[in-house]
């Protein structure tokens, strides 16, 4: 109070057994109750109900109304105090004033208390399981268990793992000091299902695992969810793989990301021009939304920003400066793309090109006029 006082507040500070009986007492008795009395006089007004209700729904109209119309009842009755309603018999409450009315009565005689409102933190999800691993594929067989379920906790609750914990604990060997070992993985991309999920953690292990083995036996593991994002649950779709495709999407871009870090990776979005090493506008990264798609027709998933000058040697395609060379098997095209003549004119025929090697070259030969013949270039790779 002379904290208050010091910033000029007038306040009144009552303490009593119940919430609503200190409400009533700093309400309707300022300076009259000495705080830690709880004596509520039985002289004060009937209009002290709204304090024995819930004081939030009170300032509904609707809750309102329902007061309002007890205490509009009462004072027919001629009943003008607290007391007065409490010395009612409490037989006739019900079929006189509802559910409401017993509810009051029993405050008032300190059977029971209104829902305050409090803070419960959410809470941590946590699966473990005490077994016996040496390595990393006995390991992930049994944390695959237990990110099932730990994911199927968090689908019922609407969200999806942005930061999780993955933790062993060793069996208890002289010859090591430390005997538990944890990962603290934060996700790009908030994951919903194993099949995201999973690939992520194995991937994350095994490289620290590659750095440090594991010391000696693992005899117990455990899986935290630390932090979650709200995600949108929905019934799978028995007709369309759209709800699964995003999933495995999500779960590359999340690799992607934990390898080359977490600039590399961004989402491209398609726009209106004819060079493709211009016809997409970097996003913010990782603002993926279910069903979305980061390719785009028969487009590269791979785009280098400045084609690279190739050699065609016939059976052999060559880069000098990568020293590598493709075995061409299958070309695919042409597909002509032109255009731009107000800022720089190009003309070119695009192949989709099958190689020995595995992989699919997207390259084009430069159509200008005055070449003495088309030059070669390399712009992109399917995946």
């Amino acid at each position: 109070m002379l904290l208050a006082r010091r910033f000029g507040l007038n306040i009144q500070i009552a303490v009593a057994e119940s919430a609503a009986h200190a409400l009533t007492l700093a309400r309707v008795c300022p300076g009259k109750a000495p705080p830690g009395s709880g004596e509520l006089p039985h002289t004060v007004s009937i209009h002290a109900l709204f304090d024995f209700s819930d004081p939030f729904q009170a300032l509904e109209p609707e809750c309102r109304r329902e007061i309002e119309a007890i205490i509009t009842a009462l004072e027919t009755l001629g009943i003008r105090t607290i007391g007065e309603f409490m010395s009612l018999p409490s037989r006739g409450l019900a079929s006189r004033f509802g559910k409401k009315g017993l509810e009051l009565m029993s405050r008032l005689k300190g059977r029971s208390e209104p829902p305050w409102p409090r803070f419960y933190p959410a809470e941590l999800i946590s699966e473990e399981a005490d077994t016996e691993c040496f390595d990393l594929e006995s390991l992930s067989f049994v944390l695959k268990g237990l990110i099932d379920r730990a994911m199927a906790r968090l689908r019922g609750r609407a969200e999806r793992a942005a930061l999780v914990r993955v933790g062993v604990e060793f069996e208890k060997w002289s010859t090591i000091e430390n005997h538990v070992r944890e990962w603290k993985i934060a996700l790009p991309i908030p994951q919903g299902a194993a099949v995201g999920l999973l690939p992520i953690v194995q991937e994350y292990l095994g490289f620290d695992m590659g750095r440090a083995a594991l010391p000696a036996p693992v005899q117990k593991l455990i899986f935290e969810v630390l932090e979650t994002a709200p995600g949108r649950g929905a019934q799978r779709d028995f007709f369309s793989k759209q709800e699964e495709e995003s999933e495995v999407l999500d779960s590359l871009v999340g690799r992607l990301v934990q390898k080359l870090g977490d600039k590399q990776v961004f989402k491209a979005r398609p726009v209106e021009r004819y060079a493709p090493e211009g016809a997409y506008v970097r996003e913010h990264d990782f603002e993926l939304e279910v069903g979305e798609s980061l390719f785009v027709g028969r487009r590269p998933t791979r785009l280098l920003s400045n084609p690279e000058p190739i050699e065609n040697r016939g059976s052999v395609l060559a880069h000098s400066r990568f020293r590598k060379e493709w075995h061409p098997l299958r070309w695919e095209g042409p597909e002509r793309l032109c255009g731009e003549w107000w800022s720089h004119s190009f003309s070119r025929d695009y192949y989709r090109v099958a190689t020995a090697e595995g992989e699919m070259l997207w390259v084009y030969s430069d159509l200008q006029p005055g070449a003495d013949r088309p030059s070669i270039f390399l712009h992109g790779y399917f995946d």
